[in-house]
């Protein structure tokens, strides 16, 4: 994704949830270059536990589902630590379990 591209896509972001920035003090942002990349982010920086609201800017539709994803998000919920998760994923990455 060029420079250009990226901006346009964080300004309608930041347009688009304006209130919610205004409420939470904090919009957690990724840009990525690979559906798998934003997963790992993802799993690293949210609360599981929460409902959190999506927002995906994308050139085409090309994904797919996660094979077995409840159990990778029951793997997720169930480490001991932050630092076990962390660990966890890059054991995933490594092996491209996503």
């Amino acid at each position: 994704m060029n420079r250009r591209v990226a901006g346009f896509c964080v300004a309608v972001l930041l347009a688009t949830v304006g209130p919610a920035i205004a409420e939470a003090n904090a919009l957690p942002i990724c840009i990525e270059d690979n559906h798998a990349g934003t997963f790992y982010w993802l799993a690293q920086h949210i609360d599981l536990d929460r409902a959190s609201t999506l927002v995906l800017f994308d050139a085409h539709s090309d994904a797919s589902g996660i094979f077995d994803s409840d159990k990778i998000r029951d793997v997720l919920r169930n480490v001991a630590s932050r630092e076990d998760r962390l660990a966890l994923l890059d054991r995933w990455r490594s092996h491209g379990v996503v």
